[in-house]
């Protein structure tokens, strides 16, 4: 397992990432390969633990920069990996993720526009013939968002991403059920001189649940 560790991500105006300076292409031609039989391979961890992971990841391809950090990652999760004639198959899970906080807004301002605490997530696996990723659950224990205008739009607006490219291999997202124990939101708008007026969102016994997914992406061909 790993014990601590951070993880620092930056997307560049161009949208290049900074990670790819990581690997160096050789300037040497490859020579052709030797035929070799054709050989099959399993791998797996029974249990992928993690503990005190951070990452901040910022994005500045956008007009505004975005930034979102994580705090307090934990995971146990079973890992297989395995050939066959269309590549390596990697299967994650099912496990059990958790995130102390997500921080998520604009780089120039200072406070996120969205915050959440104690995030939970049960029965989280990834498929990568699918490409799909699935959870049981997702429970967030508080939802914190900012909302501020800045003139005629709101800053969340900012947290929308761009539309991704079309791809042959679109990544499918599918939960079971959200759950949201506590949330608050504050709204401010500096040119109406409207200060913040804090709101809670308190559901009571077990909180707002919905059963929800999202179309799964296109089956293995």
């Amino acid at each position: 397992g790993v014990a601590a560790a951070t993880v620092e991500v930056d997307r560049e105006r161009r949208g290049g990432l900074n990670m790819a300076h990581l690997v160096v292409p050789s300037k040497r031609t490859p020579a052709a390969p030797a035929a070799e039989p054709d050989a099959r391979w399993q791998a797996s961890v029974a249990t992928l633990g993690l503990a005190g992971i951070a990452a901040n990841f910022t994005d500045s391809s956008p007009k505004t920069p975005l930034s979102v950090a994580v705090r307090g990652m934990e995971a146990k999760l079973k890992v297989e990996a395995e050939s066959g004639g269309k590549g390596v198959r990697v299967i994650v899970g099912p496990g059990e993720l958790a995130l102390a906080e997500v921080r998520a807004g604009a780089i120039a301002q200072k406070q996120p526009a969205l915050t959440l605490t104690n995030l939970q997530v049960a029965g989280a696996r990834f498929d990568s013939v699918a490409n799909t990723l699935a959870a049981d659950a997702v429970r967030v224990a508080e939802l914190g968002v900012d909302a501020t205008m800045d003139g005629n739009r709101l800053s969340l607006l900012d947290l929308v991403p761009a539309p991704l490219p079309k791809s042959d291999r679109p990544v499918g997202v599918v939960v079971k059920s959200v759950e949201l124990a506590d949330g608050g939101v504050t709204f401010a708008d500096p040119g109406t001189g409207v200060a913040r007026a804090p709101g809670r969102v308190r559901p009571a016994h077990s909180g707002v649940r919905a059963d929800a997914a999202s179309a799964p992406a296109s089956p293995p061909r």
